[in-house]
């Protein structure tokens, strides 16, 4: 029975401390994210040692860590934490509008290709967006499908993650005037949204 003891003694710290090094590993996995994004790397290049291969990948990864190690100082499990923000409910209207109001502040946002609609390079999500919004309106498309809200949603997420990076690697503003910022405000709900058939217009 004593060694029995022993050996079970023996395995819960080693698997105490298999988890302590987890936690290690998160934590300077976090900062070396951060770390690369004041460094100026894009988001490509902070994915690609870790084998994440878009944008979203990425933040997803971050703010998982992130999470993880705030539960660990708070002692609690992720699934305790209750620091989620409420859904936002947006109709395709309001994606639309969202999506229309960046795209006419391009010249004040911080984008990679400093709001010259003429350079639409593969790498220019504002340039991907401003064409999505130009053919909507050549189209006369009045009302959006599911897929054109959810690539309008897409688009204005990897466009959000553009400027953060660009702003990161310049030290610069995200916006240069007030109104530029409050449509890029406006455009970070959409990390929040929640579908909605409706088409009132969000406050605010």
């Amino acid at each position: 029975m004593p060694d029995t003891e022993a050996r079970q003694a023996e395995l819960e710290e080693a698997l105490r401390l298999t988890r302590l090094a987890h936690q290690e590993v998160d934590r300077l996995q976090l900062s070396l994210l951060l770390a690369a994004r004041a460094a100026g790397m894009t988001t490509k290049q902070r994915g690609q040692p870790l084998g994440l291969g878009s944008r979203q990948g990425v933040r997803d990864r971050e703010r998982a860590l992130a999470r993880t190690l705030e539960a660990v100082a708070k002692n609690v499990t992720v699934d305790a934490l209750d620091d989620e923000p409420e859904p936002v409910e947006l109709s395709a209207t309001d994606v639309r509008t969202i999506a229309e109001n960046l795209v006419a502040h391009w010249d004040d946002l911080l984008t990679d290709d400093d709001g010259d609609e003429e350079e639409e390079g593969e790498n220019s999500w504002m340039a991907g967006l401003a064409l999505k919004v130009r053919d909507l309106e050549a189209l006369g498309i009045v009302d959006l499908s599911e897929t054109d809200v959810a690539s309008l949603v897409s688009m204005v997420r990897e466009v959000l993650e553009e400027i953060d990076d660009q702003a990161a690697a310049t030290g610069q503003p995200a916006a240069a005037t007030e109104s530029a910022r409050a449509a890029l405000e406006r455009a970070r709900l959409l990390e929040r949204r929640r579908a909605s058939g409706g088409q009132a217009p969000i406050g605010g």
